[in-house]
């Protein structure tokens, strides 16, 4: 089973909206999951999943209605040695990891 690393930043320009899509981002991070496949820090989470790293991620963007422009996410496959990005990150970070960063097209 691969396991991710998964961190995720919302925009929190509106508290109502942030709250109700961090819980929504909450469920479907969860979701099919069992409480010990599951370990939760802060934003960072911690997945054992059957899934890969891209499906994952393609998941969590289309079901949480998460913006490009002010949302960003992190899905790092400990496996694979792979970091997949979406959103609103600067061109600092794919200058720290040219080799390990792609950027995900969901």
């Amino acid at each position: 089973m691969t396991i991710l690393i998964v961190h995720c930043e919302l925009n929190r320009s509106d508290a109502k909206s942030y709250k109700s899509r961090e819980s929504i981002l909450r469920k479907e991070i969860t979701k099919g999951r069992r409480m010990d496949q599951i370990s939760p820090n802060g934003s960072i989470y911690f997945v054992h999943t059957p899934e890969t790293a891209q499906i994952f991620m393609k998941r969590l963007v289309e079901n949480c209605t998460m913006n490009k422009d002010k949302d960003r996410l992190a899905v790092v496959d400990a496996n694979l040695g792979k970091v997949y990005i979406w959103g609103s990150f600067d061109e600092e970070i794919r200058a720290k990891f040219p080799f390990l960063v792609e950027e995900c097209s969901a």
